[in-house]
């Protein structure tokens, strides 16, 4: 069977620091309610028995903004992401 663990990455002050997430160990990552000060890089490590140490999962930037919508939609996700036409 395959494990998770979602790492969190933050600048604090001029450092940044990168911390596994207390209970993030599903394949999915999921934010309820976030805030602007979760801000920043997220990534997950996914490992099995014969490759206990594992492998991390390219970088997915989330950007909280203090005026985000009401509802709390995703407006944009990673490199690539479209913005919705009624976001615009």
């Amino acid at each position: 069977p395959l494990s998770h663990q979602w790492f969190y990455s933050a600048v604090a002050g001029e450092v940044e620091m990168e911390v596994p997430m207390v209970g993030a160990n599903a394949a999915t990552l999921i934010l309820d309610n976030v805030t602007p000060s979760q801000s920043g890089t997220y990534r997950v490590r996914v490992a099995n028995a014969t490759s206990p140490e594992g492998v991390f999962s390219q970088p997915a930037i989330l950007t909280v903004l203090p005026d985000a919508p009401a509802d709390g939609a995703v407006i944009a996700w990673g490199s690539s992401a479209t913005v919705p036409a009624a976001a615009q």
